[in-house]
């Protein structure tokens, strides 16, 4: 997780580990989850910032991690990856040569 995706000699997809790691956010609550009631998933309460694939490979992080700190509670993780295959990766990055970019 310390690096990025990038293409290797003979095109092959390989992590480059040049220290950019995962992104990382933390956050805190004043009530606990049990307080919400029925919880359920919501847009607002992801808060890593949004990949931008458009970038080439190179720019994606490998993980994305929320931390959430409640009242009564150490903390809950939040695993936030977007899923991306490596087929979609291959094709967003095809996109990109052939755009030019």
């Amino acid at each position: 997780m310390a690096g990025r995706l990038h293409r290797g000699a003979k095109g092959r997809i390989e992590i480059d580990c040049n220290g950019e790691g995962a992104a990382f956010v933390e956050a805190e609550a004043e009530a606990d989850l049990d307080d919400i009631g029925d919880f359920a998933p919501h847009p607002d309460f992801y808060l890593t910032p949004k990949v931008d694939y458009s970038q080439g490979i190179s720019s994606f992080p490998l993980l994305l991690v929320q931390y959430l700190y409640e009242q009564y509670t150490r903390y809950v993780l939040m695993k936030t990856k977007e899923r991306t295959s490596e087929s979609e990766v291959l094709s967003n990055e095809r996109k990109r040569i052939i755009s030019g970019q």
